[in-house]
C-alpha cells in the first residue's frame, strides 16, 4: 500500500484541491471529464438520478480512491454524479500535469491502469452476478468490496446497500439476514460491520466460486 499511497500523493501534488460540504455536488452527469477525481478526505457517493427522481447509488469512495479516469481518457462526458458525504476534500488533476506524470512516472501509469481495470472487472462481475446469482451471494461480494478492510465497517444505511445492489429494500433485508445468520455480519444503526471476512470468502467460494473469478 505504501507504493500506491506515494503514487496518490504525487497525483495530488500535481492537481488542485477543493472542499465540499455534505450533499454538495462534486461533479454531475453530462459534464466534460476534465480530469481524474481523487478523494483526499471524507467520502463521495457516485451514482445517478433516474428520470423519476430516484437515486441509484453505484459506489462510495473514500480517501485514496479515484474515479473519472475512464471518462477522462475516453474524452467523454461524465456518466454519473459525485456527491460529498460529510465534509469532503477532493483533488482534480488533468491536462498537461497528468500527461507529464504518465509520460515520466511508470508507477503513476500502472496505478491508473490498475484503477481502470479494477472498475471494469467489477462492472463485468456485477452484471454476470445479476444474471446468475441470488441477492445474498451478490451482497456477500459487495460487502467484501465496500467494507473497510481494517475494521469491516460499511458506513451507510440498508437503503444505501439496496441501491448499490440494485434490489428492493425487502430483498436486501432478506439477503442481509442470511449473512447475519451465517455469522459474518453485525448490524448497527445506519451502518454494519463485516466481522469475519475469511469465513465469508470461504462461503462464497463454496456457494458460487471465488469473488475474483472471471465470469
Amino acid at each position: 500500500m505504501n507504493g500506491s499511497q506515494s503514487v496518490f500523493d504525487r497525483l495530488v501534488a500535481a492537481g488542485s484541491i477543493r472542499h465540499f460540504d455534505d450533499g454538495e455536488f462534486i461533479f454531475q452527469q453530462g459534464e466534460p471529464a476534465i480530469g481524474l477525481v481523487m478523494v483526499v478526505s471524507g467520502s463521495m457517493a457516485v451514482g445517478r438520478y433516474r428520470h423519476d427522481g430516484t437515486y441509484n447509488l453505484l459506489t462510495v469512495l473514500g480517501p485514496g480512491e479515484v474515479t473519472g479516469d475512464t471518462s477522462y481518457f475516453a474524452q467523454a462526458r461524465r456518466l454519473n454524479d459525485g456527491i460529498a458525504q460529510g465534509r469532503t476534500s477532493i483533488c482534480t488533476v488533468g491536462g498537461v500535469h497528468l500527461d507529464r506524470l504518465i509520460d515520466t512516472d511508470a508507477q503513476v501509469a500502472r496505478f491508473l491502469l490498475t484503477s481502470m481495470a479494477t472498475q471494469m472487472h467489477r462492472m463485468i462481475r456485477l452484471i454476470d452476478a445479476e444474471r446468475r446469482h441470488p441477492a445474498r451471494i451478490r451482497l456477500g461480494w459487495l460487502l467484501l468490496q465496500e467494507c473497510d478492510p481494517r475494521d469491516g465497517l460499511f458506513d451507510g444505511s440498508q437503503q444505501d446497500l439496496a441501491n448499490l445492489l440494485g434490489v428492493s429494500r425487502v430483498s436486501l433485508v432478506s439477503a442481509l439476514a442470511a449473512l447475519v445468520e451465517l455469522g459474518v455480519v453485525r448490524r448497527g444503526y445506519r451502518k454494519l460491520w463485516l466481522t469475519d471476512r475469511a469465513r465469508l470468502e470461504r462461503w462464497l467460494a463454496r456457494e458460487a466460486g471465488p469473488a475474483n473469478a472471471e465470469p
